[in-house]
């Protein structure tokens, strides 16, 4: 018997969210709590950083959504900006 996507997914405990949180590893479009897990920070960190315009997302009605490409993006850049600086 093969086991399902669900169960292969891995499952991230992070503090401050209210049960662990499974990411989706194919999924372009991710929630706060996906995002927190991705990055290892609160999902409150999340939705600070998207409310000051720091991390790329998108609003739907109340929900804030983030593109997986377009967080990589962010990241890439965040890096090479730091090495540019020399930190």
């Amino acid at each position: 018997m093969t086991a399902s996507v669900r169960e292969l997914a891995p499952v991230v405990p992070i503090r401050g969210t209210r049960a662990p949180v499974e990411i989706d590893t194919d999924g372009e479009v991710m929630d706060a709590d996906q995002v927190a897990a991705l990055l290892r920070v609160n999902r409150k960190t999340v939705y600070d950083y998207a409310g000051r315009g720091q991390i790329p997302c998108r609003r739907l009605g109340k929900r804030m959504l983030f593109s997986r490409t377009a967080l990589m993006a962010w990241l890439t850049a965040c890096k090479d900006s730091s090495r540019v600086n020399g930190a």
